[in-house]
């Protein structure tokens, strides 16, 4: 078996769902090869506890997700499950225990931390591990300070947030450019390097950006970040942004963005709501059923139309004007797709384009073409 960096420890009936939420973004910045968790990573016909128990060997880091119930969960005859040496939690902690494995206990959904006399003989050493919590309200934010302290616990440089293919854009942009001076390597194919000349090109193209929605490739993603010279904080951290000319108006009552530069209008917030990428869409025909700011043709915009809002320069803490109130959607859907089950978004906090499963929860923000 390939070793495994992240171990995910939970009760499926404690946090089942907020394993998936953690897992998803973990994968998303360190890699599927590693973060384990048994859903995604058994596969029909395996053996359950030889897989988890090979695995344990070979991680790095678990983390023990603990949630309202995980203290005082039941089986079947009502005995605690803590105290039954073969319960695949108990197993996982012990083994990790005993290997001197890293330990990090997650708290979710404002569960307390056991204390060492609540839990059983050889698993009481857990209560003197740091914890984080986790909370619903601040979840991107808990979990990129979770992802910071498993690197400094792990010893690895750094990877890119939303992909491992952005590994390599960071020699793209730095030793490639000063030892072969005009042209970029991405995914086996040569770019050029843009000259002033050709940003100067780049920026008068922003006034015509793509909006129907497509389907888009890692190297295509990367040529459209040089095409425009949008800034990207892994892609493109040259990059200078699509140069936009912002004026916030109220059209019938509703707040929306005008950008001059690229001739769009944007929603200036929908709230704090996340939702599913096909919530998303609903929510997109919703805005044009009661005609938001007196128009019907609000849509998700494309990764292209989304990576013109970042900037290279941070505003309360991500790289967004603050006009748009963007501390309250750090990460936006897009209307394009990687394949059929991903599916591309902007990480505002991040100042990057990635991908995320179109099951995951991210914010929806609905642009349209100013001048129709």
């Amino acid at each position: 078996m390939q070793a495994q960096g992240i171990f995910i420890s939970y009760r499926r009936t404690d946090t089942r769902a907020d394993a998936g939420r953690l897992y998803d973004r973990l994968v998303a910045h360190f890699s599927n090869n590693r973060v384990f968790m048994d859903i995604d990573d058994i596969q029909p016909g395996q053996n359950f506890k030889n897989i988890l128990q090979d695995t344990l060997h070979s991680c790095q880091v678990l983390l023990v997700l603990i949630g309202p119930s995980w203290l005082d969960a039941e089986d079947e005859q009502g005995a605690r499950r803590l105290e039954n040496a073969e319960d695949f939690v108990c197993q996982e902690i012990h083994t990790a225990l005993e290997r001197k494995i890293p330990v990090l206990p997650v708290l979710f959904n404002r569960a307390a931390m056991p204390q060492g006399d609540e839990l059983p003989v050889g698993m009481n050493a857990l209560a003197d591990h740091q914890a984080v919590e986790i909370s619903d309200t601040r979840f991107h934010e808990d979990v990129s300070e979770l992802i910071a302290a498993l690197e400094r616990l792990m010893d690895v440089r750094r990877t890119f947030r939303p992909r491992p293919y952005y590994r390599y854009a960071a020699f793209i942009s730095a030793a490639l450019m000063l030892a072969l001076g005009t042209f970029w390597l991405v995914s086996g194919t040569w770019l050029p390097v843009q000259t002033t000349a050709d940003q100067a090109a780049a920026a008068a193209k922003t006034s015509a950006l793509r909006h129907s929605p497509t389907q888009l490739s890692q190297a295509e993603f990367l040529r459209m970040l040089l095409a425009h010279n949008f800034y990207d904080a892994d892609g493109n951290p040259q990059g200078g942004g699509a140069g936009n000319q912002y004026r916030l108006v109220m059209s019938a009552g509703d707040a929306v963005v005008i950008d001059h530069g690229t001739d769009l209008m944007w929603q200036q917030s929908s709230g704090a709501l996340q939702q599913t990428f096909a919530a998303a869409k609903m929510a997109i025909q919703a805005l044009n059923r009661q005609s938001f700011a007196g128009f019907q043709d609000w849509r998700l915009p494309t990764i292209v139309e989304a990576m013109s809002l970042l900037t290279p320069d941070v505003q309360a803490g991500i790289h967004m004007s603050p006009l748009f109130s963007p501390q309250k959607m750090p990460i936006l859907w897009t209307a394009d797709r990687v394949n059929n089950k991903s599916v591309w978004v902007v990480y505002c906090y991040a100042g990057s384009g990635g991908w995320e499963s179109d099951q995951f929860n991210a914010w929806t923000r609905a642009v349209r073409t100013a001048m129709q």
